[in-house]
Order: structure tokens, then C-alpha cells, then sequence
């Protein structure tokens, strides 16, 4: 929901969710090896989905004792092949599709990036706990249109797609995954976007 020219050209039927992003390690990278590295000021090698999305913006605005050093990934598959292999000690991720390498051990969730902790892993901390400084970052689910669409259409598209979202079983399955269901008409969609957008202008963001 930061991406000022997207909504120009594509306005939202609907934002229906919100997640917060995790700061995870892998298999030989515990919480405790985490903070010996910040107590000890060891650079700390993360791998992002994308530039200038919000896992980017989220570490690399925090205060922080340590430097992130950060590696751009087209996608979170590549990214857990080196988190796996070894070849990269930390990952971000809004963990949603990686419960099951949570519960098995294979990654462990570091610290969380909102101000609250989340009621699914209710023993990570926030950055702030861990004695990091910044924002409040969160990353959002959506739907989208062309901007020429017919407005009834799009008011009825977006009724269509917010009746689903608001079923019991669709709200719960997507709560279980730590999705936060918020199911925007459009005007409050844009009305989101636009505070999103304004607060993201705070933020420095990579050179493209």
C-alpha cells in the first residue's frame, strides 16, 4: 500500500488484510545468537523479497548498534534455499506461508516489526524490546482495478470479493496464518493507502 503511482493508474477494491514482517533466523541461528551478534556488533547478513518494499524500509530504518547488511531476493523460494542451505544467516518474511519450518525448527522468528507483539508467536519481541529504534512497518493484502473500470462494476466487484473475505471460515484461516482481516470498502482503501503512502515519505529507501 506505498506505492503512490500503482494507485494512480490502479485504485483498490478493497485492502482486506494487513501482516506484520519477521526478522527470522535459520536452522543454526537461534534468538540468542542474535543477540550475542548485536552485543558484539557483528554485521548481520538478511535476505529481503524485492527493493524498497516494506522488509526493506522496516530494518533498514531502525536505529541500530548493528549494520544490516541486506540482499535483494525476486522471491521468498530463493531466499529460504540459502536461509536453509547455510549461505544466509537471517530472512524476512511475514511468515504467513512458513508455519509449519516455525513449529518444525528449521527457522526461528527473531523480532517482530510492529510495536505490539502478535498473538501467533506471542514470545517474539518487538524490535524496540531488542533496543532497535524505528517505525511501525506493516505490509498489506489487497485488490485492485484498472482505473477506466465501470464504477458499478467496481463497486460490485468489491462487495463481491469483501462478502468472501468476511466469511467465518476465510477469516479464521487467514487469522491463523497472522493475517489481519480489515476487509476496506474502496474509499477506505484509498483513504489506507494515502496515510500509507504519507508515512512511507519519512522513510529513506535503496537507490533503484
Amino acid at each position: 500500500a506505498n506505492n503512490k503511482h500503482l494507485y494512480e493508474h490502479f485504485p483498490p477494491l478493497t485492502i482486506w488484510g494487513t501482516f506484520p514482517v519477521y526478522l527470522f533466523g535459520g536452522p543454526n541461528v537461534t534468538p540468542e545468537k542474535f543477540r550475542e551478534q548485536v552485543q558484539k556488533g557483528i554485521p548481520l547478513n538478511v535476505g529481503n523479497i524485492g527493493i524498497n518494499g516494506h522488509q526493506y524500509l522496516w530494518l533498514t530504518n531502525l536505529k541500530s548498534p548493528v549494520q544490516f547488511n541486506m540482499t535483494s531476493y525476486k522471491g521468498l523460494s530463493q531466499q529460504m534455499v540459502d536461509i536453509l542451505g547455510g549461505t544466509l544467516d537471517y530472512g524476512t518474511s511475514n511468515l504467513t506461508t512458513l508455519h509449519d519450518m516455525v513449529n518444525e525448527g528449521k527457522i526461528h522468528p527473531i523480532m517482530i516489526s510492529t510495536h505490539t507483539r502478535s498473538s501467533l508467536y506471542k514470545d517474539v519481541p518487538t524490535a524496540k524490546e531488542l533496543g532497535f529504534e524505528g517505525e511501525s512497518v506493516t505490509g498489506s493484502l489487497g485488490f485492485i482495478a484498472r482505473k477506466d473500470t465501470d464504477p458499478e462494476a467496481f463497486q460490485a466487484m468489491s462487495d463481491v470479493i469483501r462478502k468472501i473475505i468476511s466469511r467465518n471460515e476465510v477469516f479464521q484461516s487467514f487469522g491463523k496464518k497472522g493475517v489481519n482481516i480489515v476487509s476496506l470498502n474502496p474509499a477506505e482503501s484509498r483513504k489506507y493507502a494515502d496515510k500509507v503512502i504519507a508515512h512511507t515519505k519519512k522513510l529513506k529507501f535503496a537507490k533503484e
